[in-house]
């Protein structure tokens, strides 16, 4: 006795695949890892422990970076600007000076709104796609 098994949908299935694949790599995961460094840049904008000056008008979004499976936007003071350094000083403060964090506070509590920005684009570009 023999057994078969026939299965149908596995070429819609591959380009299926192979279209997520596409909108999930490279410039898409650029896009994505912007947005979530923008809501990221407004945190430390509201937080910052100066009202104007060098250390505020330095804050930026700064190199991008993707591999095929990766993207990484960084969010930093201006590494160009005269003092940039000082920030550690009001981050973590000195023997004189309490600490003024901005940076970490900034990670910690704005993590879920920049997960839901990268999310979104992603899921943006997955439906203009067609993909959803």
């Amino acid at each position: 006795m023999t057994a078969g098994l026939t299965m149908t949908g596995m070429k819609e299935a591959q380009i299926l695949v192979d279209d997520l694949r596409l909108y999930t790599t490279g410039p898409y995961l650029i896009e994505a890892a912007r947005a979530g460094a923008e809501v990221a840049l407004e945190g430390l904008y509201g937080r910052v422990p100066v009202d104007e000056g060098e250390l505020l008008s330095n804050l930026e979004i700064g190199r991008e970076r993707a591999t095929p499976t990766r993207a990484s936007v960084e969010t930093r003071v201006n590494p160009g600007m005269e003092r940039a350094f000082r920030w550690i000083f009001l981050e973590h403060g000195t023997t004189s000076m309490e600490a003024q964090p901005f940076v970490r506070p900034t990670a910690d509590e704005d993590q879920a709104e920049i997960v839901l920005a990268v999310i979104t684009v992603v899921l943006g570009n997955l439906r203009r796609a067609g993909i959803l």
